[in-house]
């Protein structure tokens, strides 16, 4: 190594330090994680790319895959160009290793591949033979909606898992997901309204059956099941119905309905269907993730569920509503809320650290559905990405969550995109697999996809970045 790449290294390096020791030396009360959480934001703000290839020039760790350890790998490097830093780093290598396996525990024992979730149906209460069938296969979880069916099915088919684990031995884990805030179309007259680029939809907040219309100013009237939108829509938001397949623009608007414009739809899907959900995903909508149907189902299902999903958290304080709820209840759960909003991503940092602190162990869901229409299909990549590094920092599982080889689950045929993607899933430490009639097979292709894939990410690395919000998050700890 050429002196000037020694000093040019050095330099950088012992800058950032200055500010991750800051850090570790003002929040000492947050824990060794928290610690590290912060200081990889910081260093992540603090990097660049030319730092991070002359690191990899010169044989070191280009900091990308040191996210659970930031201060320990910039210490370790200072040492061998023979730079003594004042002070530990709140976590080694081997510490973070061993707390994030220990928090991974959530799924089960410890495995070689990321564990596998699977939604059931409410056939699953009825049929004696689903649940462990899929158990055969591999499935170590399973999801009980309770956007779906009923509380007496979602006690049917808690009583089979619990059967089945006695049959088996196996350690199999509840994960029931709450509802949260329902935002989605009224009941429509007839199956459909047909609707094409250029009509005008009016959306109202009173309860309505929508129906299609021959009017001058709009063509058809449908209604909103959440009445709080209202208040946080504003002219010119974009509108997306039905995961996506129409997309609007609100154009008119006051304090009981609004008009929008559809700009575009799906080439088969221009249908506006009861019980669809409905996007905002400019409009910062600030709802509470737990609802009051959802503290009413809490009591149903805290007696079973050893995982709680919370949909729609966007910040600290839905962490708090749910630990509050399930210590009234003495519900020991682990708690995973769904990143699924825009807000949910800007605000992830404090949601992390509520969850550190919070007395359950816990896991993040990358909800993928509600995310590519909140945040854009073209930047869902690099955004799931970034979620799973900045969790890495935390120390805190990760779910993997939507339309995970899904053609497999509904044809038994997977797309060469989705095995792409499950192999891309091997990263995180749970994989959910959603319903169909090859549930069975996709699982254990999902195994086999899992089996040949598990050396090679160990092997590559990748850039040390995180986003900008984050980067703004941070500036209150220094």
């Amino acid at each position: 190594m050429s002196e000037q790449n020694r000093e040019m290294i050095a330099k950088r390096l012992r800058e950032i330090d200055e500010v991750l020791l800051e850090i570790q030396n003002r929040n000492r009360t947050l824990g060794p994680h928290a610690q590290n959480l912060l200081q990889y934001i910081a260093a992540s703000a603090m990097s660049d790319a030319t730092l991070q290839q002359l690191l990899a020039k010169e044989g070191f760790s280009s900091l990308g895959r040191s996210q659970p350890h930031i201060r320990h790998t910039i210490l370790k490097i200072l040492g061998h160009l023979g730079e003594a830093r004042p002070s530990m780093a709140p976590l080694s290598f081997d510490e973070a290793r061993k707390l994030k396996e220990a928090n991974a525990t959530m799924f089960g024992p410890k495995a070689h591949h990321p564990h596998v979730m699977i939604t059931l149906s409410g056939e699953a209460a009825d049929d004696p033979h689903i649940i462990p069938q899929l158990s055969e296969a591999g499935v170590r979880l399973f999801r009980i909606n309770t956007a779906h069916d009923t509380p007496d099915t979602w006690k049917k088919m808690a009583e089979t898992i619990d059967k089945e684990r006695r049959r088996s031995g196996r350690l199999l884990k509840i994960h029931v997901d709450l509802a949260g805030p329902k935002i989605r179309t009224g009941e429509i007259k007839g199956e459909k309204i047909r609707v094409n680029v250029g009509d005008r939809i009016k959306l109202l907040k009173k309860e309505i059956v929508g129906e299609k219309l021959k009017k001058d100013h709009y063509t058809a009237k449908i209604s909103c099941t959440s009445k709080e939108v209202f208040d946080y829509v504003r002219v010119g938001d974009p509108i997306f119905i039905d995961d996506g397949k129409i997309s609007g623009l609100v154009v008119e608007k006051n304090d009981s309905e609004m008009l929008f414009e559809v700009l575009s739809r799906a080439a088969k899907g221009g249908n506006i269907k009861a019980h669809k959900g409905i996007n905002f995903p400019k409009s910062r909508l600030d709802l509470p993730a737990l609802t009051e149907e959802d503290r009413k189902n809490l009591h149903h299902v805290a007696p079973f569920a050893d995982l709680i999903g919370l949909s729609f958290t966007q910040k600290a304080k839905d962490i708090s509503d749910l630990t509050e709820a399930l210590h009234d209840l003495s519900c020991n759960a682990a708690i995973v809320p769904k990143i699924e909003t825009a807000s949910g991503v800007d605000n992830l940092p404090e949601i992390l650290l509520a969850l550190i602190a919070a007395p359950h162990q816990s896991a993040i869901m990358i909800a993928r559905g509600d995310l590519a229409i909140e945040t854009g299909f073209e930047n869902l990549p690099f955004i799931q990405q970034e979620i799973i590094d900045l969790c890495n920092a935390a120390t805190l599982p990760v779910i993997y969550a939507t339309q995970v080889l899904e053609s497999k689950m509904k044809t038994n045929i997977p797309s060469r995109a989705e095995a792409i993607d499950a192999a891309y899933a091997n990263r995180t430490d749970c994989i959910m697999l959603n319903k169909g009639p090859f549930a069975n097979e996709a699982v254990g292709t999902l195994l086999q996809i899992f089996d040949r894939y598990k050396n090679l990410y160990e092997r590559n690395r990748h850039l040390l970045r995180v986003p900008k919000a984050w980067e703004d998050a941070v500036k209150d700890y220094l």
